[in-house]
């Protein structure tokens, strides 16, 4: 996975696997982050992009599957038990106040 990230001229190497590729492995333009991590970082740099992707996934979530009761808070949960929760946190504060107070 590091000779595609570093041959493709990757910016983000995303991992859970950290000790897979240790500091002394990555090149200085490379950065390992986790799935958490990087997600925050997206949200950093764009709430809104992740606020409409978070809608687009709701839909998707609710088309292709049986229950029609599927949420964000249902989908949060998910991300939670994915090892995202800080990122799962920040959505469930943004939708609970979407200004950011």
């Amino acid at each position: 996975m590091l000779a595609a990230a570093v041959h493709g001229r990757a910016d983000i190497l995303v991992t859970d696997d950290r000790r897979a590729f240790p500091p002394e492995c990555v090149r200085e333009s490379l950065s390992v982050r986790t799935g958490d991590e990087f997600l925050n970082w997206v949200a950093d740099r764009s709430m809104p992009l992740v606020m409409r992707t978070l809608a687009r996934q709701i839909d998707y979530y609710r088309r292709s599957l049986v229950a029609e009761d599927k949420d964000a808070v249902e989908l949060i949960a998910h991300l939670r038990k994915a090892g995202a929760s800080r990122f799962a946190d920040r959505l469930e504060n943004h939708l609970a106040d979407p200004s950011g107070r």
